[in-house]
């Protein structure tokens, strides 16, 4: 599913006070393209394309690329033996990232934690709290050749990892171990 949207409000209002021989400074305007990534299960890879900045709408000044992730990180742990097992620290750390041209990304994490627990034999399932994160980063000026051009689409993924877990079996005798798993959705934004 892919979305625009198109702020041009303020580019109308300049073009009008121009047109009207008022010569005070104008408010630059603001252009955003978005795409939604469905809900899915990690690890994934999502490529995609927004639309660049058109140089016939003005001078590119700034580029920013903003990254909202909505999910649950669950720790897993798989008890192997064939007894209830104690366990600490058990965490789940999930990066998921948007990658634009360049060297511009942005990662939000998803994390889940059991700092102390009782995991019966087999597979048990132990979510976080589900996680509204956003971050942004705004592109440096050397690099906005990718992103500026007549009709340019960019190229941009967002993805995330399988991630990192851990946890310590309290007896010490083996045959728990831990993982993760997790379900997030992204949008994407370019402004």
């Amino acid at each position: 599913m892919r979305k625009q949207s198109i702020r041009t409000g303020a580019l109308a209002i300049a073009a009008g006070l121009i047109g009207l021989g008022w010569t005070g400074a104008a408010q630059a305007a603001s252009i955003s393209y978005s795409y939604n990534t469905p809900s899915q299960a990690v690890p994934f890879s999502d490529p995609f394309f927004l639309n660049g900045f058109d140089p016939s709408l003005g001078t590119l000044a700034g580029v920013a690329l903003e990254h909202d992730t909505n999910g649950t990180a669950n720790v897993n742990i798989y008890n192997l033996t064939a007894t209830p097992q104690g366990f600490t620290d058990a965490t789940a750390s999930i990066p998921v990232s948007i990658f634009g041209p360049g060297p511009t990304s942005v990662t939000n994490t998803l994390t889940a934690s059991t700092s102390i627990g009782t995991a019966p034999v087999g597979f048990s399932v132990y979510p976080g709290s589900p996680t509204l994160d956003s971050n942004s980063t705004n592109v440096l000026p050397a690099n906005f050749g990718p992103y500026e051009g007549a009709g340019l689409i960019v190229p941009i993924t967002a993805s995330a990892t399988s991630g990192t877990y851990g946890g310590s079996q309290d007896s010490g005798a083996g045959g728990v171990f831990f993982g993760g798993s997790a379900n997030v959705a992204t949008t994407t934004t370019v402004t």
